[in-house]
């Protein structure tokens, strides 16, 4: 009998762990995603578990894989911890996922704006996989598998399962991010218009500073030269 939520894990942490690795030791863009090597780790090592847990070949393997590495650790205090820090990895992707998004924003250069971002598409991310894996536990799905005979069928119905939480997830992060980086964009554009008019009304106070102290001086002269008028005057009648 096939069980089905491993086979959805399997696929879904292996295709996870496949494109985080290829983003931490590919291009990428040109976007330093180091951060990510933590949770590739925990998530290919999620997909071995779940392909050992595999009543086939596959299984078979996976798990004497897992023997070995156990076995060979139990001689090796540094294959000891690294097979502790994995098996951690492997319980806590999500917040290791969240680190990788502190690690871009820390060395992105405007880490105001890669904030903003991250906020808006790992929370996407995260909220739209949380309605998915409340779909794939539901009792409707779990009726479907049940009523399911042919197990060519239900291994196909979990690798589509296992795939469209993938993409559902890649396509609400890209649906975030884009987000993130309209709102930096627009916030930019309203700072830059809010500063050109705080530019402009300060030139205006300028210029009508300057126009008052004109005028002031202006009046000061005409009554100056009035009283001068009016004691050249006084001095004719007298004469």
């Amino acid at each position: 009998m096939i069980d089905v939520s491993t086979l959805v894990t399997l696929v879904k942490s292996g295709t996870f762990g496949g494109r985080n690795a290829n983003k931490v030791f590919g291009e990428n863009n040109g976007i330093d995603d180091r951060g990510r090597i933590a949770a590739t780790a925990g998530q290919l090592t999620n997909a071995g578990k779940a392909a050992a847990k595999l009543d086939n070949t596959l299984g078979k393997g996976a798990q004497a894989a897992i023997n070995a590495m156990s076995s060979a650790s139990e001689h090796s205090r540094i294959l000891r911890y690294a097979n502790k820090s994995v098996s951690w990895a492997s319980d806590h992707v999500n917040p290791l996922l969240v680190g990788a998004a502190g690690y871009r924003i820390l060395v992105s250069d405007d880490k105001e704006a890669q904030l903003k971002k991250e906020v808006f598409g790992m929370s996407s991310m995260f909220g739209v996989e949380a309605l998915m894996k409340n779909f794939l536990n539901s009792d409707y799905l779990k009726e479907v598998h049940s009523k399911m005979t042919n197990k060519y069928a239900k291994t196909a119905l979990a690798v589509i399962e296992g795939l469209g939480f993938v993409a559902g997830s890649i396509a609400a992060s890209t649906a975030g991010y884009k987000v993130g980086e309209l709102y930096v964009e627009k916030t930019r554009n309203t700072n830059k218009n809010n500063l050109t008019t705080d530019l402009n009304n300060s030139n205006k106070e300028i210029i009508n500073s300057n126009n008052k102290t004109e005028n002031l001086q202006s009046l000061q002269n005409y009554e100056e030269n009035l009283e001068l008028e009016n004691k050249l005057l006084q001095k004719e009648l007298l004469a």
